[in-house]
Protein backbone atom coordinates (compact mmCIF):
# COMPACT_ATOMS: atom_id res chain seq x y z
CA UNK A 1 0.00 0.00 0.00
CA UNK A 2 1.37 3.20 -0.96
CA UNK A 3 0.44 7.02 -0.67
CA UNK A 4 0.46 9.78 -3.19
CA UNK A 5 -0.11 13.21 -2.56
CA UNK A 6 -2.62 14.65 -4.61
CA UNK A 7 -3.49 18.51 -5.07
CA UNK A 8 -6.19 19.97 -3.38
CA UNK A 9 -7.49 16.82 -2.45
CA UNK A 10 -7.39 14.65 0.94
CA UNK A 11 -4.53 12.22 0.88
CA UNK A 12 -5.71 8.78 -0.55
CA UNK A 13 -4.26 4.96 -0.75
CA UNK A 14 -3.42 3.68 -4.17
CA UNK A 15 -3.64 -0.05 -3.82
CA UNK A 16 -1.00 -2.24 -6.00
CA UNK A 17 -2.20 -5.39 -6.91
CA UNK A 18 0.58 -8.38 -5.56
CA UNK A 19 1.79 -10.85 -8.49
CA UNK A 20 3.96 -13.66 -7.49
CA UNK A 21 6.38 -15.04 -10.33
CA UNK A 22 6.69 -18.91 -9.23
CA UNK A 23 8.89 -21.14 -10.85
CA UNK A 24 11.28 -24.43 -10.31
CA UNK A 25 14.87 -22.74 -10.21
CA UNK A 26 16.40 -19.43 -10.23
CA UNK A 27 17.45 -19.46 -13.72
CA UNK A 28 14.37 -19.56 -14.97
CA UNK A 29 14.01 -15.95 -13.54
CA UNK A 30 17.59 -15.34 -15.17
CA UNK A 31 16.67 -16.50 -18.65
CA UNK A 32 13.21 -16.10 -19.04
CA UNK A 33 11.14 -13.81 -16.81
CA UNK A 34 13.74 -10.50 -16.37
CA UNK A 35 11.26 -8.78 -19.27
CA UNK A 36 8.61 -9.90 -17.23
CA UNK A 37 9.57 -7.92 -14.24
CA UNK A 38 10.06 -4.84 -16.00
CA UNK A 39 6.82 -5.21 -17.59
CA UNK A 40 4.56 -5.86 -14.25
CA UNK A 41 6.82 -2.87 -12.38
CA UNK A 42 5.58 -0.55 -15.03
CA UNK A 43 2.18 -1.65 -15.04
CA UNK A 44 2.67 -0.89 -11.66
CA UNK A 45 2.00 -3.80 -9.60
CA UNK A 46 3.74 -5.14 -6.57
CA UNK A 47 5.89 -8.08 -7.50
CA UNK A 48 7.50 -11.04 -5.88
CA UNK A 49 9.41 -14.03 -7.22
CA UNK A 50 9.80 -17.65 -5.65
CA UNK A 51 12.05 -19.88 -6.40
CA UNK A 52 14.88 -22.45 -5.64
CA UNK A 53 17.92 -20.15 -5.32
CA UNK A 54 20.10 -23.07 -3.93
CA UNK A 55 19.55 -26.19 -6.31
CA UNK A 56 19.12 -27.38 -9.82
CA UNK A 57 19.81 -23.90 -11.20
CA UNK A 58 21.45 -24.38 -15.38
CA UNK A 59 23.65 -20.69 -14.47
CA UNK A 60 26.84 -20.90 -12.12
CA UNK A 61 26.14 -19.13 -8.28
CA UNK A 62 27.51 -15.94 -9.40
CA UNK A 63 24.13 -15.36 -11.74
CA UNK A 64 21.72 -16.74 -9.17
CA UNK A 65 23.58 -13.28 -6.57
CA UNK A 66 23.48 -11.34 -9.92
CA UNK A 67 19.76 -12.11 -9.62
CA UNK A 68 18.88 -11.37 -5.81
CA UNK A 69 21.17 -8.17 -6.23
CA UNK A 70 18.47 -7.23 -9.43
CA UNK A 71 15.74 -8.12 -7.42
CA UNK A 72 16.50 -6.20 -4.45
CA UNK A 73 17.49 -3.26 -6.64
CA UNK A 74 14.17 -3.50 -8.39
CA UNK A 75 12.67 -3.54 -4.75
CA UNK A 76 10.83 -7.02 -5.23
CA UNK A 77 11.16 -9.72 -2.52
CA UNK A 78 12.15 -13.39 -3.42
CA UNK A 79 11.67 -16.25 -0.91
CA UNK A 80 13.47 -19.76 -1.33
CA UNK A 81 10.86 -22.47 -1.97
CA UNK A 82 12.82 -26.13 -1.94
CA UNK A 83 11.61 -27.22 -5.32
CA UNK A 84 13.41 -30.22 -6.65
CA UNK A 85 14.09 -31.61 -10.11
CA UNK A 86 14.03 -34.74 -12.01
CA UNK A 87 12.06 -37.98 -10.25
CA UNK A 88 12.95 -37.06 -6.50
CA UNK A 89 10.82 -38.45 -4.10
CA UNK A 90 7.07 -37.46 -3.50
CA UNK A 91 8.22 -36.48 0.31
CA UNK A 92 10.82 -33.88 -0.73
CA UNK A 93 8.20 -32.22 -3.33
CA UNK A 94 5.77 -32.08 -0.67
CA UNK A 95 7.65 -29.96 1.29
CA UNK A 96 8.17 -27.44 -1.67
CA UNK A 97 4.43 -27.75 -2.20
CA UNK A 98 3.76 -26.99 1.56
CA UNK A 99 6.01 -23.60 1.56
CA UNK A 100 3.82 -22.69 -1.62
CA UNK A 101 0.52 -23.49 0.26
CA UNK A 102 1.99 -21.18 3.40
CA UNK A 103 3.04 -18.46 0.84
CA UNK A 104 0.36 -17.84 -1.21
CA UNK A 105 -1.77 -18.10 1.90
CA UNK A 106 0.30 -15.57 4.14
CA UNK A 107 0.68 -12.79 1.18
CA UNK A 108 -2.42 -13.06 -0.27
CA UNK A 109 -1.51 -12.57 -3.93
CA UNK A 110 -3.92 -11.51 -6.09
CA UNK A 111 -2.20 -13.16 -9.50
CA UNK A 112 0.05 -15.93 -9.18
CA UNK A 113 1.94 -16.44 -12.82
CA UNK A 114 3.72 -19.67 -12.75
CA UNK A 115 6.03 -21.83 -15.02
CA UNK A 116 7.79 -25.33 -15.13
CA UNK A 117 6.34 -28.46 -13.91
CA UNK A 118 6.11 -28.35 -10.30
CA UNK A 119 5.72 -24.98 -9.64
CA UNK A 120 3.10 -24.78 -12.29
CA UNK A 121 1.30 -27.63 -10.13
CA UNK A 122 1.67 -25.73 -6.65
CA UNK A 123 0.75 -22.32 -8.36
CA UNK A 124 -2.54 -23.49 -9.81
CA UNK A 125 -3.79 -25.91 -6.77
CA UNK A 126 -3.18 -23.45 -4.53
CA UNK A 127 -3.70 -19.98 -6.65
CA UNK A 128 -7.34 -21.62 -6.94
CA UNK A 129 -7.34 -22.71 -3.88
CA UNK A 130 -6.95 -19.31 -2.16
CA UNK A 131 -8.78 -17.24 -4.63
CA UNK A 132 -6.10 -16.12 -6.82
CA UNK A 133 -5.94 -15.21 -10.56
CA UNK A 134 -3.72 -17.69 -12.09
CA UNK A 135 -1.75 -17.69 -15.54
CA UNK A 136 0.36 -20.20 -16.46
CA UNK A 137 3.24 -20.49 -19.15
CA UNK A 138 4.11 -23.52 -20.43
CA UNK A 139 7.55 -23.64 -21.60
CA UNK A 140 6.76 -27.57 -23.44
CA UNK A 141 4.67 -29.56 -21.95
CA UNK A 142 6.46 -33.12 -20.40
CA UNK A 143 4.43 -34.69 -23.03
CA UNK A 144 4.89 -34.44 -26.70
CA UNK A 145 5.42 -37.06 -29.64
CA UNK A 146 8.03 -39.87 -28.94
CA UNK A 147 7.33 -39.18 -25.97
CA UNK A 148 7.27 -42.22 -23.26
CA UNK A 149 3.14 -43.64 -22.69
CA UNK A 150 4.30 -43.26 -19.37
CA UNK A 151 4.56 -39.31 -19.47
CA UNK A 152 1.18 -39.28 -21.42
CA UNK A 153 -0.32 -40.91 -18.75
CA UNK A 154 0.75 -38.82 -16.06
CA UNK A 155 1.77 -35.13 -17.08
CA UNK A 156 -1.08 -35.21 -19.81
CA UNK A 157 -4.30 -35.80 -17.67
CA UNK A 158 -2.06 -33.59 -14.68
CA UNK A 159 -1.95 -31.06 -17.12
CA UNK A 160 -5.77 -31.41 -18.47
CA UNK A 161 -7.29 -31.43 -14.88
CA UNK A 162 -5.22 -28.05 -13.81
CA UNK A 163 -6.23 -26.65 -17.08
CA UNK A 164 -9.66 -25.73 -15.51
CA UNK A 165 -7.91 -23.92 -12.62
CA UNK A 166 -5.76 -21.53 -15.02
CA UNK A 167 -7.53 -18.36 -16.40
CA UNK A 168 -4.64 -17.68 -18.88
CA UNK A 169 -2.87 -20.43 -20.52
CA UNK A 170 0.02 -19.05 -22.44
CA UNK A 171 2.17 -21.85 -25.18
CA UNK A 172 5.28 -20.92 -26.36
CA UNK A 173 5.41 -22.81 -29.32
CA UNK A 174 3.16 -24.05 -32.20
CA UNK A 175 2.81 -27.68 -31.18
CA UNK A 176 1.54 -26.94 -27.46
CA UNK A 177 -0.73 -24.78 -28.72
CA UNK A 178 -2.43 -26.77 -31.38
CA UNK A 179 -2.97 -29.93 -28.94
CA UNK A 180 -4.07 -27.65 -25.78
CA UNK A 181 -6.58 -25.33 -27.78
CA UNK A 182 -8.19 -28.83 -29.07
CA UNK A 183 -8.48 -30.93 -25.35
CA UNK A 184 -8.01 -28.20 -22.37
CA UNK A 185 -10.90 -26.26 -20.41
CA UNK A 186 -8.84 -23.07 -19.88
CA UNK A 187 -11.04 -20.29 -21.75
CA UNK A 188 -8.09 -17.95 -22.20
CA UNK A 189 -5.45 -19.34 -24.18
CA UNK A 190 -2.80 -17.36 -26.20
CA UNK A 191 0.49 -18.11 -28.34
CA UNK A 192 3.22 -16.45 -27.14
CA UNK A 193 6.61 -17.04 -29.39
CA UNK A 194 8.79 -17.44 -26.65
CA UNK A 195 10.61 -15.59 -23.95
CA UNK A 196 11.49 -12.96 -26.45
CA UNK A 197 15.03 -12.33 -27.97
CA UNK A 198 16.90 -9.06 -28.70
CA UNK A 199 17.62 -10.11 -32.41
CA UNK A 200 19.49 -7.26 -33.55
CA UNK A 201 22.27 -7.55 -30.79
CA UNK A 202 23.46 -10.91 -32.37
CA UNK A 203 24.44 -8.70 -35.09
CA UNK A 204 28.71 -8.78 -35.02
CA UNK A 205 30.52 -5.40 -35.05
CA UNK A 206 33.19 -4.40 -37.90
CA UNK A 207 35.54 -4.89 -35.41
CA UNK A 208 34.99 -8.30 -34.70
CA UNK A 209 38.08 -10.70 -36.03
CA UNK A 210 37.48 -14.24 -36.06
CA UNK A 211 40.46 -15.42 -36.03
CA UNK A 212 41.81 -13.68 -32.86
CA UNK A 213 38.27 -14.61 -31.18
CA UNK A 214 39.19 -18.29 -32.36
CA UNK A 215 42.79 -18.53 -30.49
CA UNK A 216 41.40 -17.28 -27.56
CA UNK A 217 39.70 -20.77 -27.44
CA UNK A 218 42.87 -22.40 -28.96
CA UNK A 219 41.27 -23.13 -32.39
CA UNK A 220 43.23 -22.17 -36.09
CA UNK A 221 41.20 -20.62 -39.01
CA UNK A 222 41.12 -23.21 -40.53
CA UNK A 223 39.62 -25.21 -38.23
CA UNK A 224 35.69 -26.73 -38.96
CA UNK A 225 34.12 -25.44 -35.68
CA UNK A 226 30.66 -27.00 -34.71
CA UNK A 227 28.95 -25.91 -31.69
CA UNK A 228 26.12 -26.20 -29.12
CA UNK A 229 24.73 -24.74 -26.10
CA UNK A 230 22.35 -26.04 -23.41
CA UNK A 231 22.54 -28.15 -19.92
CA UNK A 232 24.50 -31.18 -20.11
CA UNK A 233 22.00 -33.67 -19.53
CA UNK A 234 20.32 -36.42 -21.30
CA UNK A 235 17.37 -34.28 -22.22
CA UNK A 236 20.33 -31.76 -24.69
CA UNK A 237 21.83 -35.10 -26.18
CA UNK A 238 24.78 -34.05 -26.76
CA UNK A 239 26.83 -36.89 -25.85
CA UNK A 240 25.78 -38.04 -29.54
CA UNK A 241 27.75 -35.36 -31.21
CA UNK A 242 30.34 -36.26 -29.05
CA UNK A 243 30.63 -39.59 -30.43
CA UNK A 244 30.13 -38.35 -34.25
CA UNK A 245 32.62 -35.93 -34.06
CA UNK A 246 35.55 -38.85 -31.91
CA UNK A 247 34.64 -41.10 -35.27
CA UNK A 248 35.06 -38.78 -37.52
CA UNK A 249 38.34 -38.82 -39.12
CA UNK A 250 39.27 -35.27 -39.59
CA UNK A 251 40.89 -33.25 -36.79
CA UNK A 252 40.25 -30.01 -37.96
CA UNK A 253 36.52 -30.23 -36.95
CA UNK A 254 36.16 -29.23 -33.61
CA UNK A 255 33.39 -29.15 -31.14
CA UNK A 256 32.41 -26.70 -28.62
CA UNK A 257 29.98 -27.57 -26.18
CA UNK A 258 28.89 -23.96 -23.66
CA UNK A 259 26.39 -25.17 -20.64
CA UNK A 260 26.71 -27.07 -17.12
CA UNK A 261 24.90 -29.86 -15.95
CA UNK A 262 24.95 -33.27 -14.18
CA UNK A 263 26.85 -34.80 -17.54
CA UNK A 264 29.44 -32.61 -17.05
CA UNK A 265 32.15 -34.92 -15.00
CA UNK A 266 31.09 -37.96 -17.53
CA UNK A 267 31.44 -36.10 -20.28
CA UNK A 268 34.84 -34.78 -19.22
CA UNK A 269 35.80 -38.55 -18.56
CA UNK A 270 34.71 -39.31 -22.29
CA UNK A 271 36.76 -36.64 -23.63
CA UNK A 272 39.67 -38.06 -21.84
CA UNK A 273 39.26 -41.59 -22.35
CA UNK A 274 38.63 -40.99 -26.28
CA UNK A 275 41.68 -38.26 -26.28
CA UNK A 276 39.90 -35.80 -27.82
CA UNK A 277 40.70 -32.59 -25.28
CA UNK A 278 42.09 -30.75 -28.52
CA UNK A 279 38.64 -31.70 -30.39
CA UNK A 280 36.03 -31.66 -27.69
CA UNK A 281 35.77 -28.83 -25.44
CA UNK A 282 33.50 -27.93 -22.72
CA UNK A 283 33.49 -24.04 -22.45
CA UNK A 284 31.18 -24.24 -18.90
CA UNK A 285 28.63 -21.65 -18.43
CA UNK A 286 29.22 -18.74 -20.67
CA UNK A 287 27.31 -15.56 -20.60
CA UNK A 288 27.54 -14.13 -23.45
CA UNK A 289 27.34 -16.63 -26.37
CA UNK A 290 27.46 -13.55 -29.11
CA UNK A 291 31.18 -14.46 -29.60
CA UNK A 292 30.99 -18.35 -29.84
CA UNK A 293 28.50 -17.80 -32.59
CA UNK A 294 30.94 -15.76 -34.20
CA UNK A 295 33.30 -18.00 -35.13
CA UNK A 296 31.36 -21.08 -35.16
CA UNK A 297 30.46 -22.86 -38.72
CA UNK A 298 27.49 -24.72 -37.76
CA UNK A 299 25.54 -24.72 -34.87
CA UNK A 300 23.83 -28.28 -33.75
CA UNK A 301 20.87 -28.89 -31.25
CA UNK A 302 20.34 -32.64 -30.62
CA UNK A 303 17.70 -32.40 -28.10
CA UNK A 304 15.18 -34.92 -27.53
CA UNK A 305 12.83 -32.60 -26.07
CA UNK A 306 12.67 -28.61 -26.54
CA UNK A 307 10.00 -25.88 -25.53
CA UNK A 308 11.32 -23.17 -27.63
CA UNK A 309 14.98 -23.11 -27.85
CA UNK A 310 16.39 -19.92 -26.93
CA UNK A 311 20.32 -21.06 -27.75
CA UNK A 312 18.65 -21.98 -31.68
CA UNK A 313 16.99 -18.34 -32.00
CA UNK A 314 19.94 -16.94 -30.93
CA UNK A 315 21.82 -18.85 -33.50
CA UNK A 316 19.45 -18.22 -35.98
CA UNK A 317 20.14 -14.58 -34.97
CA UNK A 318 23.45 -14.78 -35.63
CA UNK A 319 22.98 -16.32 -39.24
CA UNK A 320 24.85 -19.23 -38.14
CA UNK A 321 24.06 -22.48 -40.18
CA UNK A 322 21.85 -24.55 -37.84
CA UNK A 323 20.98 -28.31 -37.62
CA UNK A 324 18.70 -29.57 -35.35
CA UNK A 325 16.90 -32.63 -34.10
CA UNK A 326 12.77 -32.52 -35.96
CA UNK A 327 11.20 -32.26 -32.79
CA UNK A 328 8.55 -29.54 -31.18
CA UNK A 329 9.58 -25.86 -31.34
CA UNK A 330 12.76 -26.71 -33.04
CA UNK A 331 11.07 -27.29 -36.36
CA UNK A 332 9.26 -24.26 -36.48
CA UNK A 333 12.52 -22.07 -36.19
CA UNK A 334 14.22 -24.66 -38.66
CA UNK A 335 11.44 -25.70 -41.63
CA UNK A 336 13.66 -27.65 -44.58
CA UNK A 337 13.91 -30.92 -43.43
CA UNK A 338 17.35 -31.55 -45.09
CA UNK A 339 18.14 -29.52 -41.74
CA UNK A 340 16.50 -31.32 -39.25
CA UNK A 341 16.96 -34.87 -38.01
CA UNK A 342 15.81 -37.59 -35.94
CA UNK A 343 17.72 -37.20 -32.53
CA UNK A 344 18.45 -40.76 -31.90
CA UNK A 345 19.65 -41.73 -35.64
CA UNK A 346 22.97 -41.28 -35.55
CA UNK A 347 23.59 -42.00 -39.04
CA UNK A 348 20.66 -39.67 -40.17
CA UNK A 349 22.17 -37.28 -37.99
CA UNK A 350 25.69 -37.41 -39.72
CA UNK A 351 24.39 -37.39 -43.15
CA UNK A 352 22.58 -33.91 -42.14
CA UNK A 353 25.62 -32.82 -40.62
CA UNK A 354 27.97 -33.25 -44.13
CA UNK A 355 24.44 -31.98 -46.24
CA UNK A 356 25.71 -28.70 -44.05
CA UNK A 357 29.08 -29.10 -44.46
CA UNK A 358 29.35 -29.47 -47.95
CA UNK A 359 26.64 -27.25 -49.76
CA UNK A 360 27.55 -23.82 -48.99
CA UNK A 361 25.59 -21.82 -50.86
CA UNK A 362 22.11 -23.46 -50.21
CA UNK A 363 23.05 -22.88 -46.45
CA UNK A 364 23.03 -19.14 -47.21
CA UNK A 365 19.74 -18.93 -49.02
CA UNK A 366 18.68 -21.49 -45.83
CA UNK A 367 20.44 -18.87 -43.39
CA UNK A 368 18.70 -16.17 -44.55
CA UNK A 369 15.01 -17.88 -44.59
CA UNK A 370 15.38 -18.65 -41.02
CA UNK A 371 16.11 -14.98 -40.29
CA UNK A 372 13.89 -13.75 -42.10
CA UNK A 373 10.94 -16.32 -39.49
CA UNK A 374 12.42 -14.98 -36.76
CA UNK A 375 10.98 -11.69 -36.58
CA UNK A 376 7.54 -12.82 -34.55
CA UNK A 377 10.17 -14.05 -31.41
CA UNK A 378 11.39 -10.52 -31.38
CA UNK A 379 11.73 -9.03 -27.58
CA UNK A 380 9.08 -5.91 -28.72
CA UNK A 381 6.57 -8.16 -30.46
CA UNK A 382 6.65 -10.55 -27.18
CA UNK A 383 6.79 -8.11 -24.47
CA UNK A 384 3.76 -6.33 -26.21
CA UNK A 385 1.86 -9.88 -26.00
CA UNK A 386 3.12 -10.65 -22.16
CA UNK A 387 1.68 -7.39 -21.47
CA UNK A 388 -2.07 -7.82 -22.70
CA UNK A 389 -1.85 -10.40 -20.65
CA UNK A 390 -0.77 -8.75 -17.32
CA UNK A 391 -2.79 -5.75 -18.16
CA UNK A 392 -5.83 -8.25 -18.11
CA UNK A 393 -5.92 -8.47 -14.14
CA UNK A 394 -4.94 -4.70 -13.00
Amino acid sequence: MEKYDMPHKKQVEIYKKKILILSNTASMIVQFNMCNLHILKDLGYQAEVACNFLEGNTCTIEMVNQLKRALDEMEIPFHQIDFKRGRSSISKHYIALNQVKKLIKKEKYDVIFCQSTIAGVAGRWYGKKYHCKVIYIAHGFQFYEGASKIRWAVFYHIEKILSKKTDTLILTNEDDFRLAKKNFGTSDMRFVPGVGLDISSYELEESFNRSTERKKWGLASDDYVIFSAGELSERKNHRIIMELIRDLANPSVKYLICGIGPLEDEYKQLIKKWNMEDRIILLGYQKNLKSIYGISDLFVLPSLNEGLPVCLLMSIASKVVSVCSDIRGNHELVRDKRYLFPPMDKAAIRKCMEYAMKHQEENRRIVENNYINLKRYGRNHVDKLMKQVFEKYL
